[in-house]
């Protein structure tokens, strides 16, 4: 089987590692193309276009963030033999490592080259694109799957633990919405508490900064450009964040109010979302 390996790339510290991992698995008549250095949204347009106008020279699409690392060696083997014995099987969803929270989370996706997805989605936050429902007849998703195949994010840098963190705000909140059009995302509304077990359990002062970046993006309330690699509001934020003391971090966090609901999960998170959403967070200009 013919595999075309798409990866979305800005400056991830763990690319190298990626494309040394492929390298080794990939046979000679797969390939690769790296859509660099663009805004999320336009990124994805163009991973999926490219994706099907190469849907006759390839049998499977995979993608790939940057900041990804194949941790089985014999990775792509068995991606293409979970196809080969199922020819009913157009999409493999696999669980990846996430080393900032230390848990498996939903990650990685492979398509059979029949898939088709639809373009232009204007929402720079939820970024990735929907495949039709009908060109997919049966999906196979593998959970926590041995010896951690895929590890997101090895070895996090700061910047990366902060860019974690702000990303997952902004999707739990929403502030780019109106009121009427936001709903709970409960997978990201639940970060600070994974930030700060972490942060407790490993003595990682890294998920301390990630734990106030979270809390501060619902002070400043972001627009959803922030979750590019070039906003220089990003920028800023993440200037001031780093140049501050770990025990400045803690001060912060211990008295910030939002710390006390997100920290208990769910529950918490739902709540402040009620409350937050009822005040009127801040409405697209």
């Amino acid at each position: 089987m013919r595999v075309l390996v798409g990866i979305l790339k800005t400056d991830e510290p763990q690319y190298g590692e990626l494309l040394k991992g492929l390298n080794n698995q990939i046979q000679d008549d797969d390939e690769v193309f790296v859509v660099e250095n663009k805004p999320k949204n336009i990124a994805h347009d163009v991973l999926y276009s490219t994706f099907m106008s190469k849907a006759e020279s390839f049998d499977l699409f995979i993608k790939l963030d940057a900041d990804m690392v194949l941790n089985k060696n014999d990775f792509m083997i068995m991606v293409k033999s979970r196809f080969e014995k199922n020819q009913k099987l157009d999409w493999l969803h696999i669980y990846i490592w996430d080393d900032i929270i230390q848990e498996y989370i939903s990650g990685l996706n492979i398509y059979r080259s029949t898939v088709k997805w639809d373009k232009n989605n204007t929402d720079n936050t939820f970024t990735d694109r929907k495949h039709r429902c009908d060109s997919i007849s049966q999906k196979l998703v593998v959970k926590n799957p041995d010896n951690k195949w895929v590890i997101h994010c090895k070895s996090p840098s700061l910047y990366q633990l902060i860019n974690f963190s702000t990303h997952r705000a902004i999707k739990a909140f929403q502030f780019h919405k109106k009121s009427s059009l936001r709903r709970p995302e409960s997978i990201h509304g639940i970060i600070p508490q994974k930030l700060l077990r972490v942060w407790i359990t490993h003595r990682s002062k890294g998920h301390a900064y990630a734990l106030l970046a979270y809390l501060n993006i619902l002070s400043i309330k972001p627009s959803d450009q922030f979750i590019n690699r070039t906003s220089e509001e990003k920028k800023q934020f993440f200037d001031q964040l780093s140049q501050l003391s770990y025990n400045q971090v803690c001060a912060k966090i211990l008295f910030n109010p939002y710390f006390y609901l997100l920290s208990i999960g769910k529950i918490g998170y739902r709540f402040l979302f009620m409350v937050l959403n009822s005040w009127g967070l801040k409405r697209p200009e």
